[in-house]
């Protein structure tokens, strides 16, 4: 596995911060481009990785998930999963389109992961265009989620 990325964040408080952080300004960084605005949709209060980042887009109406996880818990070199779901925003009754990142945080994860956000709100890939980007780059878990 490549060098994990804040791995005692389930330990330190700081270090989860600027885990978080991290997340925050590589978010920023892609949208700025077409000067998008976010805002989080879920409680993110626990410390727990889960999630560690979630953002919803309004100009793409679609939403991003990041699940950080326990780096002892890497199962393979790459630790990514992706997967397509639907998410509850407090003010509407519909529901948004939502991609979900279940990772262990290391730069090759991190790089994967902004491919796939870039191709979710940016290019606004179809949802099976999106689907094929996500085979490209990860493989799923059935047990942990999926389409």
């Amino acid at each position: 596995m490549g060098q994990v990325l804040y791995a005692t964040f389930l330990e330190d408080h700081r270090v989860y911060r600027l885990a978080k952080a991290r997340w925050q300004r590589l978010f920023e960084q892609l949208l700025s481009a077409k000067q998008y605005t976010f805002r989080p949709f879920l409680n993110e209060k626990r410390m727990d990785g889960n999630p560690m980042f979630t953002a919803y887009v309004p100009a793409a109406d679609r939403a991003l998930r990041i699940i950080q996880v326990d780096p002892s818990e890497a199962v393979a070199e790459v630790d990514i999963k992706a997967w397509l779901d639907q998410a509850v925003m407090p003010e509407r009754e519909d529901r948004v389109e939502e991609l979900v990142i279940d990772l262990v945080l290391t730069n090759e994860a991190e790089q994967i992961s902004l491919l796939l956000i870039e191709a979710w709100l940016l290019q606004q890939l179809s949802l099976t265009d999106m689907q094929k980007k996500i085979d490209e780059f990860v493989v799923i878990d059935e047990e942990v989620g999926g389409v």
